[in-house]
């Protein structure tokens, strides 16, 4: 069991042109107040949003700040697993496709009655114990058939304890992913930032709650360098204690990983490897979500301001990696006009918090 813990690359532009070149390349021009600007980020494949994009995405969406069920769960004999509201399934499934959609994968994924009723049964089997478990126990008088299906969800899902919404737990704890145990392997984050992912359901009973992350576990993705943060990134969603992390979907040598970060604002640079590291340095191989995750926190920041820009460069991999983040203030962009997505259902709240993460499947 591990404790929780609970905010760039665009500019505000009028037009914006994306080429890719070859396989790995990526270049964007951007036109703003008469200027040509250009970015270009190597060894990466995802979708590029600008900060108007993302604040029109945002704007559509609903983050239901609250807890409500259809049916409510009964924590004692003879039990009942209970069912969350669809403004609550809804609200958390928009708080995970925003997040979707600023690191520049699929932001489709919708809900699944199946894995919404494993997984709340799941949180159901955690407060009956009195304990958040992926291999949680049988407690006393509960049927079989309720018993293997609280099991199934709590053994394919993120857990969480102490958060008092889902769209909290989402945000402040699986992202996050700010405590010394999470840290190493980051792979709560990596479930919700699987690109393959099509299909979740929720669950939540008392202050356990759990989010389903076994769908289209192991399929064929054409995302690689999924980050985060993201190229153009909302201070709210990202904090100073927060690591970076970028999943490459291959195995990487951590005996030859170097990373170097660079605060393009201030100058400041920061340099990751085996054998030095200036804050925190770690790889994870297993599949979470897709394996070759690099994980690392530079010392000495003490919050990310909006226009900051900071530059990453990995060597040591298959090809070179090399990308922008520029962190901007949601509050203070105009929404584009451009942004053309469905809408979908945010805000939130927590308490004291721990989260646990899935193995993945053998």
């Amino acid at each position: 069991m591990a404790k929780g813990i609970r905010k760039y690359l665009s500019c505000n532009v009028g037009k914006s042109v994306c080429m890719h070149i070859g396989l790995m390349v990526a270049a964007f021009i951007y036109a703003l107040q008469g200027e040509t600007i250009i970015y270009a980020s190597e060894g990466i494949n995802v979708d590029y949003h600008n900060e108007g994009e993302i604040k029109a995405y945002y704007d559509s969406c609903v983050f239901y700040d609250g807890v409500t069920y259809s049916q409510t769960p009964v924590t004692t004999a003879p039990y009942a697993s209970g069912r969350l509201s669809n403004e609550t399934m809804q609200g958390a499934l928009n708080m995970l496709n925003f997040i979707r959609y600023v690191a520049g994968i699929s932001y489709h994924v919708t809900l699944n009655d199946e894995y919404s009723r494993l997984v709340q049964t799941g949180t159901l089997l955690n407060a009956v114990n009195g304990r958040m478990e992926h291999a949680p126990a049988k407690p006393a008088n509960m049927s079989d058939d309720l018993y293997q299906a609280g099991y199934t969800g709590t053994s394919s899902a993120n857990l969480g304890w102490g958060y008092q919404t889902l769209t909290s737990t989402i945000k402040d704890g699986w992202m996050a992913e700010e405590d010394s145990i999470n840290i190493t392997i980051l792979g709560h984050r990596r479930w919700i930032l699987n690109p393959a992912m099509k299909m979740t359901g929720f669950g939540k009973t008392d202050l356990y709650t759990a989010m389903y992350v076994f769908d289209s576990f192991g399929a064929a993705t054409d995302k690689y360098g999924v980050a985060w943060p993201a190229q153009v990134m909302p201070t709210s969603f990202f904090s100073s204690n927060s690591p970076w992390s970028i999943s490459m979907g291959y195995d990487v040598d951590y005996n030859s990983v170097n990373v170097k970060l660079t605060c393009i604002t201030n100058g400041k640079t920061w340099s990751f490897s085996k054998s030095h590291a200036d804050g925190e340095l770690y790889v994870d191989n297993q599949w979470y979500g897709v394996p070759g995750c690099i994980i690392f926190r530079p010392n000495g920041i003490g919050c990310y301001n909006p226009g900051d820009v900071y530059k990453v460069e990995i060597t040591g991999l298959r090809q070179n990696v090399s990308y922008e983040v520029k962190f901007f203030d949601l509050n203070s962009v105009t929404a584009s006009s451009s942004y053309s997505g469905n809408t979908y259902l945010g805000g939130s709240t927590s308490t004291e918090q721990y989260v646990e993460v899935t193995e993945p499947a053998n």
